[in-house]
């Protein structure tokens, strides 16, 4: 199972599991995480340990089809950056597989994985020395500089 740690619009925290999204239901003894699905009415819950990362139990089952385009809505703005990612018009953009500004968008992601001291040369070395030639992308990228690389 894929289990991906996300956090809503209010900052609570979020997770994404086989394409359903679960919120925090209560914190139980031993540490462990209850969680249920966001869906209205749907009972499936989920109990992982206290990191969100490894599922001790699951109960019930969902009531409903995953709705990928939501949660890939909802991954997209948990990510640093996503929200400018909407806001400067490039949403269509990132959800093209092929296009070089989709690879450019989603190939800056990685940063996160980096090592904080390697994350500034990477960004300039690798992302900034192939930009696309795209007013949204430039607007991204000054933005990703001003508020993650330059402070």
């Amino acid at each position: 199972m894929d289990i991906i740690l996300t956090e809503t619009n209010k900052g609570k925290r979020s997770l994404v599991c086989d394409s359903f999204r679960y919120r925090v239901d209560k914190t139980l003894k031993g540490e462990e995480i209850s969680w249920r699905c966001t869906a209205k009415g749907c009972k499936a819950r989920l109990r992982t340990d206290c990191t969100g990362t490894v599922i001790i139990q699951q109960k019930n089952t969902h009531n409903h089809d995953t709705s990928d385009r939501d949660n890939e809505r909802h991954l997209l703005r948990a990510k640093p950056g996503g929200r400018k990612i909407q806001k400067v018009g490039l949403s269509q953009q990132y959800k093209e597989l092929d296009s070089d500004i989709s690879k450019w968008l989603k190939g800056i992601f990685g940063i996160a994985f980096l090592a904080p001291d390697e994350v500034a040369d990477c960004f300039v070395e690798d992302f900034m020395a192939v930009v696309p030639n795209d007013k949204p992308c430039i607007e991204f990228a000054d933005y990703l500089t001003d508020t993650y690389i330059n402070r």
